[in-house]
């Protein structure tokens, strides 16, 4: 099925980023643009997790999050083999 880029991101910085045409940014968000049932993880170890996009839509792993000091404790509280993986 092909898809054409039809949705312009309202990104300031789009320009900025040259990376995202080699990834198809623009066609996969002509395709789900404003879907929440869309996951994007991203692996860096250089995110901003203070910038503000991230804040409000970034994955919280409630097993680690929701016991007290879980995120910085130095184990694995929800057993799933990765010690203090809070955030995704």
């Amino acid at each position: 099925m092909a898809h054409s880029a039809d949705y312009t991101p309202n990104d300031p910085h789009l320009g900025l980023q040259p990376h995202l045409d080699a990834m198809f940014v623009q066609e996969a968000w002509a395709v789900n643009a404003g879907s929440s049932e869309v996951v994007v993880q991203v692996i860096d170890t250089g995110m901003d997790m203070d910038h503000p996009d991230l804040q409000v839509n970034r994955w919280i792993n409630l097993g680690e999050e929701a016991i007290e000091n879980g995120c910085s404790d130095g184990l694995d509280n929800d057993g799933n083999g990765f010690i203090d993986d809070c955030y995704g």
